[in-house]
């Protein structure tokens, strides 16, 4: 049984479309190499794809959006930017080194934008 079936059966007919992406790659390609590509455990993404991961769902979900489907994201400092460029500005921020205005301006985007969750709002 593909990765696919096993993720229509186990979501039935909520199945998001971003876990319907991430196990037509893993068919595609495999959990190894998707495990390279999202950033999280093969067992995790197994997990994910049969509707039975226990951790931040909502995490998976972002990088799959940012590195199987290319979505953007309205940036407060630069307008729209791939989210896969937003989440690596936001781990830039968070260990802020003032290397340009660029990133002194960037840091403070990041500090005020609801996607960055360690901002404290």
């Amino acid at each position: 049984m593909s990765h696919l079936a096993n993720a229509a059966e186990a979501w039935g007919d909520a199945l998001p479309d971003w876990v319907k992406a991430l196990a037509a790659k893993v068919d595609e390609t495999s959990l190894s190499r998707c495990r390279v590509l999202v950033g999280y455990s093969a067992a995790t993404i197994s997990y994910v794809i049969r509707c039975r991961y226990p951790g931040d769902m909502a995490a998976v979900e972002e990088r799959v959006r940012a590195t199987l489907m290319a979505s953007t994201v309205i940036c407060p400092e630069v307008g729209e930017m791939s989210l896969a460029s937003c989440i690596e500005w936001r781990g830039r921020c968070a260990d802020f080194k003032p290397l340009s205005g660029h990133h002194r301006k960037m840091r403070d985007a990041c500090a005020l934008c609801p996607r960055n969750a360690g901002n404290g709002s």
